[in-house]
C-alpha cells in the first residue's frame, strides 16, 4: 500500500480524468438535448398550464428540471413562455425556484453505488434503441438511455481514476485546511467554466465516496456551483429582451442570496445531514436537496414583490414609431 506522502502519478491521472470529465460533459450535454427532443413540447404545454398557482408551478419546475436534467434548459422554456405571453413573468419564478430543487435529483443519482452497474445496461440499451428503433421516437428513447448510460459510466471512470488521491496526505490536509469560502469560490469557478453544476457536484459526491473530499469542503463546493450556474442564463440573457434579462437576474439574486444566507450554516448543515447516513458522498446529495428546498421555499411567498421590483430595474423598453408613422415594436435585443 503507498505511503500517504506518495505523490500519485500525475503524469497519467490528470489526462484520464480531463478525458472522463469531457466524455461527462459530453454525455450530459446530449441527455438534456435528447430529453428536449423527446419531452420539450409537451413539457412546455405543462409548464404554460400549471403556473396560475405558486406551489404549483414549482412542482412543475422540479419534475421539469428532472425530466430535462437541466434547469437551464427549464428556464430557456419558461423565458419563451413569457415572450409569447403565455404566462406572465411573476408566474415564471415559481417555476424557476422549482428547478432549483430539480437540479438535486441528479446530485442523488450519483450517490447510488448501484449506478456502476446500470450504466452498461444502459449503454447497450441506448445503443440498440437508437441503431435499430422504428420511428423517431424510439430513437430518442435510445439516445436518452445511450446519454444516460454514458454519464454514469464517465462519472465512475473518473472515480476510479482518482481513488489514488485518496492515499495522498497531502491533498486531503489541503482539502480539510480550506475556509467555506474559498470552497465557494472554488466551486463557482469550476461550475462557471465547464457550465455544469451537475458534473461540480456529480464529482465531489464521487470523490467523497472515494474518501478524497471531506464533508465540509464537499458543501462549501456543492454551494459555489450554485452560484457558477447562472453564468450561462446570464451570459445568454445579455442583450437579449427584458423577460431574458429579468429571469437571469432572479436567479442570480436567489441562488447568491441563499448561498450567502447558507455560507455561516455549512457547520450545521453537515451536521443535520451527518444524521441521514453513514456515506459522506451521500451527506453532499442530501445537503444539496437541503439547501435548495428551503432556499426555494424561503423566497416562494415572496415572488409576486420580487417580480415587481425587477420590472421596475429592468423596464420593458418602450415602442417607436417607425418611418412613415406606422406603429411598429422595434426591439434591438430580439
Amino acid at each position: 500500500m503507498p505511503s500517504d506522502s506518495t505523490a500519485p502519478p500525475w503524469d497519467e491521472l490528470v489526462p484520464s480524468v480531463l478525458a472522463g470529465l469531457a466524455l461527462f460533459l459530453f454525455g450530459l450535454r446530449h441527455l438534456g438535448q435528447s430529453l428536449q427532443e423527446v419531452a420539450g413540447e409537451r413539457m412546455k404545454r405543462s409548464i404554460a398550464a400549471a403556473t396560475d398557482n405558486r406551489l404549483l408551478g414549482l412542482l412543475v419546475g422540479l419534475v421539469a428540471t428532472t425530466l430535462l436534467d437541466s434547469s437551464s434548459a427549464t428556464i430557456i422554456i419558461v423565458i419563451s413562455l413569457v415572450r409569447a405571453g403565455q404566462i406572465s413573468f411573476p408566474q415564471a419564478l415559481g417555476v424557476i425556484l422549482g428547478s432549483n430543487i430539480g437540479t438535486t435529483v441528479s446530485s442523488q443519482i450519483y450517490a447510488f453505488d448501484a449506478m456502476k452497474y446500470y450504466a452498461p445496461a444502459l449503454l447497450l440499451a441506448g445503443f440498440l434503441l437508437h441503431v435499430l428503433g422504428r420511428g423517431e421516437r424510439w430513437k430518442g428513447y435510445g439516445g436518452v438511455a445511450l446519454s444516460l448510460g454514458l454519464v454514469f459510466f464517465s462519472l465512475n471512470f473518473i472515480g476510479d481514476t482518482m481513488k489514488p488521491l485518496g492515499d495522498y496526505r497531502p491533498l486531503r490536509d489541503w482539502l480539510v485546511g480550506q475556509s467555506s469560502a474559498s470552497g465557494v469560490v472554488v466551486g463557482a469557478a469550476i461550475t462557471a467554466i465547464i457550465q455544469s453544476s451537475s458534473a461540480t457536484v456529480g464529482i465531489a459526491v464521487k470523490m467523497a465516496k472515494e474518501g478524497i473530499m471531506p464533508l465540509g469542503a464537499g458543501i462549501a463546493i456543492m454551494l459555489g456551483a450554485e452560484v457558477g450556474t447562472c453564468a450561462d442564463v446570464m451570459v445568454a440573457s445579455i442583450g437579449r429582451e427584458r423577460a431574458a434579462l429579468r429571469t437571469g437576474m432572479f436567479q442570480l439574486l436567489l441562488n447568491v442570496i441563499t448561498v450567502a444566507l447558507g455560507l455561516p450554516l455549512i457547520g450545521l448543515l453537515g451536521r443535520l445531514v451527518e444524521a441521514t447516513s453513514g456515506d459522506v458522498g451521500r451527506q453532499i446529495a442530501n445537503a444539496h436537496i437541503l439547501f435548495n428546498t428551503a432556499g426555494a421555499l424561503l423566497f416562494l411567498p415572496f415572488t409576486p414583490w420580487i417580480a415587481r421590483l425587477l420590472e421596475r430595474l429592468i423596464p420593458d423598453r418602450p415602442r417607436r414609431e417607425a418611418p412613415g408613422g406606422a406603429a411598429a415594436l422595434r426591439l434591438s435585443d430580439t
